[in-house]
């Protein structure tokens, strides 16, 4: 699984179970095990990553591979898509297709979004922070607006 800026991959995940950037250098190998990841997403200009999968939803500084910060209430919940944001919010959307957005600073959950009634298959943000875009099986595309 991969994350790309444009048509430019930036990261991806190995079946090896770690995180490989496009310098080539290895991160991540102590904390980020891709077994349990299921999405994952880069800040379009920033430093940070989201990741998601069963039970946990953390967000690391890419560029010095620290900062881990994980996502309180994550835990219970199995995570289909992520993404994150300019301003740092981090989006995921969840199995019930409910949508959850935290702080991606301090893991805090700010609000969760309900509308769609068949899984959520995209999940990605305006450039400028202020939109979330979602897709679902259910045939529909939402725009929330996030300030």
């Amino acid at each position: 699984m991969g994350a790309y800026q444009g048509n430019r991959l930036l990261a991806y995940a190995t079946k090896y179970q770690y995180i490989t950037t496009e310098t080539g250098l290895n991160g991540l190998c102590d904390e980020v095990f891709a077994s349990w990841m299921t999405s994952i997403d880069f800040q379009e200009a920033g430093e940070w990553m989201v990741a998601g999968g069963d039970g946990k939803l953390e967000v690391w500084n890419y560029q010095g591979f620290s900062g881990k910060v994980s996502m309180d209430g994550a835990n219970n919940l199995r995570i289909d898509r992520v993404a994150i944001s300019a301003n740092h919010l981090v989006a995921a959307a969840v199995e019930d297709f409910s949508i959850h957005l935290w702080n991606g600073s301090t893991g805090q959950e700010i609000v969760r979004l309900t509308g769609h009634d068949d899984t959520i298959t995209g999940l990605v943000f305006s450039p400028d922070g202020q939109y979330l875009l979602s897709s679902s099986l259910d045939g529909t595309v939402r725009v929330w607006g996030i300030y």
